[in-house]
């Protein structure tokens, strides 16, 4: 099993949001908007529901719930580097997008 704490992210790293508008195009701001869940009081242990070939599905855990309760992600994983993260509004949007890339 993948463990999210120990995989870097790419530099070129894309991070896709649920909503127009939530798009981080690099690490650094992938690592700030991070940064603003921890001020915000919020906090995140990510749980990994399923995985193979470099797709990883999980739940991120996050608490006090954000503005997406259900919030699920999907990281595609490289050379032990997180490529890509996929927000979707919850775990069956996930599922969905997790078995269509079979």
């Amino acid at each position: 099993m993948v463990n999210l704490a120990e995989i870097e992210l790419a530099p070129d790293v894309v991070w896709v949001g649920v909503l127009p508008g939530m798009l981080c195009r690099s690490a650094a701001q992938v690592n700030e908007r991070l940064e603003q869940v921890r001020e915000s009081g919020r906090y995140y242990s990510p749980e990994v529901l399923a995985e193979r070939d470099g797709v990883v599905l999980f739940d991120p855990h996050v608490e006090p719930p954000a503005e997406i309760p259900e919030l699920h992600q999907i990281a595609i994983v490289h050379d032990n580097l997180v490529q890509e993260i996929r927000d979707y509004p919850n775990r069956a949007a996930a599922d969905a997008a997790f078995e269509a890339l079979r």
